[in-house]
């Protein structure tokens, strides 16, 4: 055998066998074909007994072969009988027939479907009036609902109904016979809910002599609730119906607590209901409280609101946890599952919280807050009084207020209450909900956040009155003035500076006689002290505007108020206060039209300058009653830097009044012609005499305004600034004339000097107190020095009449008024030689001469000569000492 013969044999055994044989071992080759003939031989005879095993299988099989065989020839045989087209057509009918057949199947069933329908319509409308009759709202509810889910639904896409719509109107029908429905199930639940949660019952509560203005009843009966709550969550008025519970319980029971005074709310439960009414004081005992004095402060009104908002909460809770443990334990089909968890205080929705935040904040807390500010501040003096230090020496000091920080104990007590408030109803709410406990916390932490800024927002709220006032007052145009004395102190009581250091605060507010006695001998020693330090800070005699009176009437209100803030509350007022000032120096410019009257502007000046005394004295008057960081001993309270605006404001508007007045006096002035040849013109004359008596008119008229107006010292400044302008263009305008004849002269002293000079000195005689320490000139009959000063200037000024001190050109009329009245030129040499024509430069004395004089009297005249010698030697020896 060759190689390829072996392979296959080795492979043949191998796949036989399952194991490999060495062909080149004949024993072992022989071995395993032995045992492949066993197996073979043993194979052949397990075929043979499943052959023999399935034999009688076989042959039924054949002989049923053999029976179909014979059935098919008969059936083919009676196949080849039956004619061909009698068959077609009877086939090709069943074929044409089958559409319409299924066709009218397909109408039949929905017709029926159609029937079903409008049964089940008809039964549910039938069984929701028997279950309205029966006040059953929650079958009624699950009826409207199957309606409105299920039934309308299938009506409204069948087409038999679309198609028939507008002929017959059934479907409108329905569906208004369901809308109908829904309506008066929405109108009979929210008339049960408003029976059982909402009934007004006029009931007595305690004390019998007590009466209830208003009363709350909340139905707590379970057999009722659970259906009504059920229906209305079905129907989706649930919210609107706790909405209003909430507005029922804002409107009869909160607002009135707030609002009123001496009523109470009080919480009572029977059987089956829970009333919360609201219980009015006998008016015995509000008679009481107002025979023995007692107001119902702001303490007390907290105290009533706070315990108004327990009661009316924890009442509401109650009752809305009852009810929602009742509708939880049987629940609607189709209702919102999570109805009954939504039955919290919390449901009543955000615009009863927001309502109950601004009724306790903005209507009731705040404006009584703001009230008390008020009554906290220190006493408002007339108008036009002066402060201590215009007091008779050994009067008694007046009564200090003692109000500091008493505001912002208030404010924070009411925080307190608040707070307090707060966790007490957490905890009674966390007994039975913790969820709605967690979430009420939010809202009524925004509660306590509003309390918490009560004094801020009361603050504020007095700033912005405190700036509508100050724009009120500095805009006015009003021209009404009263007249203040004399005073060494500011026009509020300055013993308030060191009050609130010295112990007196709330002597005054807590009725104990003692500690008020003592508060007040506290605040005479603090008054004396302040007028010590403050002696210095005269303010004259003047007339102010009333607008300036208002407003400093204002600046101590703003600063009371502010003492009796804490930190925050009295830091707005500090600033707003300082506001008023810069709104007044703001304001200034856009008054200038008010120069035009000097009078007006005069008050304007008054009114800066006290303003500016004022600021002076308010820091130290107020600085240690302020809480810290603007107050206390180290405080920063100080309104002394706005001074010299105001200073500069003043002067400015006298520059201003001024001016107007010195152009006024030109105009008069302007009417002489320059005073050319008035004694030989008779229209110059009358010119002359015309303006000479405008000036006196107008000076005269100045004075009495002045005086009446300014302080002594600013009306003379004012008077003596007003006529040197025009008396020292008088006085140039006479002597740059270069003839002067005698009848000019004459009239020139008569008709112009002489009446103009005694008008001046007789509006500007100084008085004792305001007299200047130096004057001008010297006194008939003395010789002066060399360079023509006076030795004696203050006599000098009593013998020209005084009035020179506030015009100098007056002094320098007079004496023109001397040379032209003198009858020889010897006269005018003695005065020149006795220093009283010192006024008069030699350059300008020896002008004068020669147009009154001829030039060929002084140049042969041998006295004439060396006199006007004398003067250019003099005027030479001037220019060269320049």
């Amino acid at each position: 055998m060759d190689a390829a013969s072996d392979a296959e044999l080795s492979t043949f055994i191998a796949a036989t066998l399952g194991a490999a044989v060495d062909v080149g071992d004949p024993a072992a080759v022989s071995a395993a074909l032995v045992r492949v003939g066993q197996l073979i031989a043993k194979a052949e005879a397990e075929v043979v007994r499943i052959v023999e095993a399935e034999k009688p299988a076989v042959e039924r099989v054949l002989g049923c072969a053999d029976e179909l065989r014979g059935q098919v020839e008969t059936l083919q045989d009676g196949v080849l009988a039956i004619e061909c087209n009698a068959l077609r057509e009877r086939l090709e009918a069943s074929v044409l027939r089958a559409p319409a057949l299924r066709e009218r199947l397909h109408a039949s069933q929905d017709s029926l479907m159609l029937l079903r329908c409008l049964a089940a319509v008809h039964r549910s409308l039938g069984g929701f009036e028997t279950a309205l009759g029966a006040n059953d709202f929650r079958g009624a509810a699950a009826l409207v609902a199957a309606l409105r889910e299920r039934d309308l639904p299938v009506l409204l896409e069948h087409p038999e109904m679309t198609r028939d719509r507008a002929a017959t109107g059934l479907l409108d029908v329905i569906i208004s016979e369901v809308e109908r429905s829904e309506s008066r199930l929405h109108e009979a639940a929210l008339a049960a809910w408003a029976a059982a949660a909402l009934g007004r019952t006029e009931i007595v509560i305690g004390d019998p002599t007590t009466h209830s203005a208003e009363t709350l009843v909340l139905s707590a009966d379970s057999s009722r609730l659970h259906m009504l709550v059920g229906a209305l969550s079905a129907i989706g008025a649930i919210d609107g119906c706790m909405r209003k519970l909430g507005e029922a319980a804002m409107a009869r029971l909160l607002r009135p607590a707030f609002e009123r005074s001496h009523v109470a709310i009080r919480a009572a439960r029977t059987e089956d209901d829970l009333a919360v009414a609201l219980v009015v004081c006998s008016s015995a005992e509000a008679d009481d409280d107002a025979s023995l004095g007692i107001s119902f402060g702001f303490s007390q009104r907290a105290a009533q609101v706070c315990e108004a908002i327990e009661t009316v909460l924890g009442a509401l809770h109650d009752f809305l946890a009852g009810v929602s443990g009742s509708a939880a334990s049987e629940p609607l089909p189709g209702a919102v599952p999570s109805a009954a968890a939504t039955l919290s205080i919390l449901a009543l929705g955000p615009t009863f919280w927001g309502e109950l935040r601004r009724a306790v904040v903005e209507d009731c807390l705040l404006p009584a807050l703001a009230t008390e500010m008020m009554h906290a501040r220190a006493p408002e003096r007339p108008m036009g009084e002066m402060p201590s230090a215009s007091r008779a020496p050994g009067a008694s000091a007046a009564p200090i207020a003692t109000s500091r920080g008493r505001v912002h104990a208030m404010a924070a007590s009411v925080s307190t209450r608040v707070v307090a408030l707060h966790e007490r109803l957490q905890r009674r709410v966390a007994a039975t909900s913790p969820m709605v406990a967690a979430a009420l916390s939010a809202e009524l932490g925004m509660l306590v956040e509003a309390a918490a800024r009560l004094e801020a927002r009361a603050a504020a709220m007095r700033c912005e009155e405190v700036l509508h006032d100050a724009r009120r007052i500095i805009y006015e145009r009003s021209a009404d003035s009263v007249e203040l004395p004399a005073s060494s102190a500011p026009l509020s009581g300055m013993a308030a500076c060191d009050a609130g250091a010295a112990g007196a605060p709330a002597a005054e507010h807590d009725g104990d006689p003692p500690a008020k006695a003592a508060g007040v001998a506290v605040a005479a020693r603090s008054e004396a002290h302040c007028e010590v330090r403050l002696g210095a800070l005269h303010f004259p005699r003047c007339r102010v505007s009333t607008r300036a009176t208002r407003l400093l009437r204002l600046l101590d209100a703003t600063l009371e108020d502010a003492c009796a803030c804490g930190p925050e509350g009295a830091g707005l007022l500090y600033a707003r206060a300082r506001d008023v000032i810069d709104l007044f120096l703001a304001a200034a410019p856009h008054r200038s039209a008010e120069v035009l009257v000097p009078h007006v502007a005069l008050l304007l000046h008054n009114d800066a300058r006290l303003l500016r005394h004022r600021c002076l004295t308010l820091g130290l008057q107020y600085a240690r009653r302020l809480p810290p960081p603007i107050g206390g001993a180290g405080g920063s309270a100080s309104f002394v830097d706005l001074a010299p605006e105001l200073q500069a404001l003043a002067a400015r508007t006298f520059e201003a009044v001024l001016h107007e007045v010195q152009q006024q006096l030109f105009v008069a002035l302007s009417g002489a012609r320059g005073f050319v040849r008035v004694g030989e013109d008779a229209e110059a004359h009358a010119h002359a005499s015309a303006a000479t008596r405008q000036l006196i008119h107008h000076t005269r008229r100045l004075h009495r305004m002045a005086l009446e107006t300014l302080p002594r010292p600013t009306a003379m400044e004012l008077l003596g600034r007003a006529v040197e302008a025009p008396l020292g263009s008088l006085c140039a305008q006479v002597l740059g004339l270069r003839h002067i004849s005698d009848a000019d002269s004459r009239a020139l002293q008569a008709e112009v000097f002489t009446p103009l000079c005694a008008a001046c000195d007789a509006l500007l005689q100084p008085a004792p107190e305001d007299a200047p320490a130096t004057g001008h000139g010297g006194a008939d009959g003395e010789l002066g020095d060399r360079d023509g000063r006076a030795s004696d200037p203050n006599a000098a000024a009593e013998a020209e009449g005084g009035g020179d001190v506030y015009a100098p050109s007056l002094r320098m009329a007079k004496q023109l008024s001397r040379v032209l009245g003198a009858d020889r030129l010897r006269h005018v040499r003695e005065q020149w030689e006795l220093a009283k024509l010192d006024a008069l430069p030699a350059r300008d004395l020896l002008a004068l001469l020669r147009a009154i004089y001829p030039n060929a009297d002084l140049a042969t005249n041998p006295e004439a000569r060396s006199f006007v010698d004398a003067l250019a030697e003099a005027a030479a020896q001037t220019v060269t000492g320049r």
